[in-house]
């Protein structure tokens, strides 16, 4: 197997895993630091995090021990494009079978995260190995990332008062009281 895939698949397992424990990491100790890389409330754009940020210590590993010495064409386009899939795929199911059942299923959220980071990665993965697409795409791809990453920071301390920011359990947006 090559090494572009096992990191696929580590990050397939990793991202799934921590995920799934930044979940509750804010809400258990309240510590704001963690409001940067955790959700602070159940609304659907919070859990965005859960891939985001395990994702992304994911890709710093990659970048150390995978692509420092050589850079594969493909490679930050293809880790971008799969990164930034994930969220409308979790949105995007989400927001479809809740307005149908009326209802949200836990089951069926938890099951959308780990889809969504495997189809994320499965696709970067099929980038990854396309033929060489513009290096300039790949030059800009972490400025790309830096900046989902602080509209996701920016966002949960002032949250647009729109659907996805909204937490129907506290009754309001961004952090709780």
């Amino acid at each position: 197997m090559e090494k572009i895939t096992k990191w696929i698949i580590i990050g397939i397992i990793f991202t799934s895993l921590v995920g799934s424990a930044l979940h509750f990491a804010y809400d258990l100790t309240g510590w704001l630091p963690l409001a940067f890389f955790a959700p602070v409330n159940e609304s659907p754009w919070e859990h965005l995090k859960l891939s985001f940020w395990p994702i992304m210590l994911i890709l710093i590993f990659e970048y150390i021990f995978l692509y420092r010495k050589e850079k594969p064409n493909n490679s930050g386009l293809a880790r971008t494009i799969g990164i930034l899939l994930m969220p409308p795929i979790i949105l995007g199911i989400f927001y479809l079978y809740s307005s149908i059942l009326g209802t949200e299923i836990l089951l069926v959220d938890i099951l959308t995260f780990y889809a969504a980071v495997t189809i994320g990665q499965i696709v970067s993965l099929r980038i990854y190995h396309m033929k060489p697409l513009s290096m300039n795409l790949n030059k800009y791809a972490p400025i790309v990332l830096l900046a989902f990453a602080a509209i996701l920071i920016i966002f949960t301390f002032f949250p647009p008062h729109l659907p996805p920011f909204y937490d129907y359990n506290i009754g309001g947006y961004g952090i709780p009281p």
